[in-house]
């Protein structure tokens, strides 16, 4: 029986996640939570742009349907995407209405993206 809930389990969060293609604009916007204006702006030569660009290629699944706002950590802005980098979850937002709205979320460990968590110190 416990075999049975385990998969079923398991079947269930895969059924739930979704494929996101994330792709940045040449440059991104940073902003440190809850300052509204930027604290730099990176190009595509930047370590931490690079990171960032590697990390969504290379988890643009499982991501988990989400809503609202969240508090805290990294605010990136590349067109009409939002990318909050918190400490252990990047959020997605869509930033094409008048107010941001979460619409992903997904987990990380933390030395994936220290190059970007290191902009909120």
């Amino acid at each position: 029986m416990k075999r049975y809930f385990f998969l079923l389990s398991v079947l269930f969060l895969v059924s739930c996640s979704d494929v996101v293609d994330v792709t940045l604009t040449p440059t991104v916007d940073v902003y440190v939570s809850p300052s509204k204006t930027p604290v730099a702006t990176l190009s595509a030569e930047a370590p931490q742009y690079q990171q960032l660009n590697m990390w969504l290629a290379n988890n643009n699944d499982s991501w988990m349907v989400t809503s609202g706002r969240y508090e805290g950590g990294v605010y990136l802005h590349a067109g009409d995407i939002g990318i909050q980098v918190r400490k252990r979850h990047v959020v997605l937002y869509d930033t094409t209405g008048k107010t941001l709205r979460a619409i992903y979320i997904q987990p990380f460990t933390a030395d994936e993206l220290a190059a970007i968590t290191k902009l909120g110190s």
